[in-house]
């Protein structure tokens, strides 16, 4: 990976159209489940995004192999699919999903309590 790929972040479109690719392979059971871990996951990004990259390869070969051995998906990973993906990221928290209105009410009520002195 070359520096203008990384700062373009072709590397992840490239990694993210591989994946795709790899999941058409798989029975369309474990299609339906990744598709619905995969906003699950994004959850967990960093800033970049290139955090999610190895764990979700690991993910995929995962289940390609529980497919090649006729698994069935939900037994590979269970009904609660939250916390499966909080499993995979090692229990921590999700980045939340507060808008930029939402963080300066917060921000704007922490000022106000704290001039009245309510801490």
């Amino acid at each position: 990976m070359n520096f203008w790929e990384r700062i373009t972040g072709r590397d992840m479109t490239l990694a993210r159209a591989d994946f795709e690719k790899r999941v058409s392979y798989l029975p369309e059971s474990y299609q339906m489940i990744w598709a619905e871990l995969d906003p699950e996951i994004q959850r967990y990004s960093d800033l970049t995004g290139r955090n999610l990259i190895p764990i979700m390869s690991s993910l995929l070969d995962f289940f390609e192999e529980t497919a090649s051995d006729y698994a069935d998906v939900s037994a590979v990973i269970g009904e609660d699919k939250e916390a499966f993906v909080a499993e995979l990221f090692d229990q921590r928290k999700p980045i939340s999903y507060q808008s930029y209105r939402d963080k300066c009410r917060e921000q704007l009520n922490r000022n106000v309590f704290r001039k009245l002195g309510r801490d």
